[in-house]
């Protein structure tokens, strides 16, 4: 094949797909930024009025563990809070720029001040100012104090970034505002978040399956403790043993906080939902040390003797459920998740099934 005609034509597919990697970002941005206001816009809208507003701040936590459960930490309740914010500080949507990513816009939401935000807007428009000048020059606008703080901060921030032939390709891999949007974070806590709910559903058949008497009641049971909102992992009634069981699913080894929560949530069934004839609520734990699912049981020191002379009289030890919920060979396999899930039919409706 004739040299010229073969760089040519390398040249040529070269620079379409640099032109398409180009596109895909600046579509994505644009769909991005769209979005961020649309969710503004529910959010102020769903908290208008005095009535509203006194749990404003409660509502948006919630939402947010929900949101961030399902699609990963770009909507934790700092974000929501910050496109609520964008909603606020650009009401039109006709007059927001598809030119400005939605890193322009985070740093134009750090300024209070209406005429000197809108002055930088139309500046960062007109200019096309990057990130970097944009920053530059609202950190030139601060007072001396701010900018040693600022630049202290910025320095502390600062993380080495990988180097690419293509610099729009690396707008798009180390820009973490993209990258959660876009659901691709590569990370421990996604994946700690993919492998915690793979073994909520797997624990949840293996529970029904013992024959122990398990009632399943709940998967993420809502809950409002000394006023903050948490989800507890699996819930279940056991029948022999007239009690409920609450169980924590960690993809990360046993620790202090694991332990507070147990406790937390057991103290909160007994209060909430234990009867007269009911025995202390049970928690349940597992953890994953060096690739294996341990089981443990929170035992306070007053249910001990309780613990030793009924309950283990009718539970699986934590040995007995370590090994047989391990015996599934693809337990920790994180990636499977997805098509291991949707398999598992006979967990999607476990509401009222007791297995006794």
């Amino acid at each position: 094949m004739d040299t010229n005609l073969e760089n040519e034509l390398y040249i040529a597919i070269k620079n379409l797909i640099n032109e398409g990697r180009t596109s895909v970002v600046k579509n994505v941005n644009t769909v991005m930024v769209a979005t961020y206001w649309k969710i503004g816009k529910e959010i102020s809208n769903a908290l208008e009025g005095e009535n509203r507003a006194e749990y404003g701040e409660g509502f948006i936590d919630t939402l947010a563990e929900k949101l961030t459960h399902e699609f990963g930490k770009g909507f934790v309740a700092r974000n929501l809070r910050y496109f609520r914010q964008f909603y606020t500080y650009f009401p039109i949507w006709n007059a927001v720029s598809s030119k400005l990513s939605w890193t322009h816009y985070r740093m134009l939401l750090s300024i209070e001040n209406a005429a000197e935000r809108q002055h930088f807007y139309e500046e960062t428009c007109n200019s096309n100012l990057s990130t970097r000048e944009l920053s530059k020059k609202i950190l030139n606008s601060k007072p001396a104090s701010y900018k040693i703080k600022k630049k202290k901060k910025l320095r502390k921030s600062i993380v080495p970034q990988k180097e690419f032939d293509n610099p729009q390709t690396a707008k798009v891999v180390n820009n973490p505002y993209m990258m959660d949007f876009l659901g691709l974070q590569n990370n421990a806590t996604f994946k700690e978040n993919r492998l915690e709910e793979s073994l909520i559903l797997r624990l949840s058949r293996y529970l029904l399956e013992l024959n122990k008497g398990f009632c399943f009641l709940a998967r993420h049971k809502q809950i409002m403790f000394k006023n903050v909102v948490r989800f507890i992992d699996l819930v279940f009634y056991n029948a022999f043993l007239k009690c409920y069981v609450v169980i924590l699913v960690k993809a990360t080894s046993a620790n202090h906080k694991s332990a507070t929560k147990i406790e937390d949530y057991k103290l909160y069934f007994d209060n909430q939902f234990r009867r007269n004839d009911d025995n202390p609520t049970i928690g349940l734990f597992f953890v994953v040390e060096n690739n294996r699912l341990i089981a443990r049981y929170s035992k306070a020191t007053k249910e001990e003797s309780l613990f030793k002379s009924k309950y283990m009289a009718e539970l699986p030890t934590e040995e007995t459920l370590t090994e047989d919920i391990n015996k599934e060979k693809d337990i920790l396999e994180i990636y499977n998740f997805d098509k291991e899930g949707a398999k598992d039919k006979n967990i999607v409706d476990l509401q009222g099934y007791c297995n006794t």
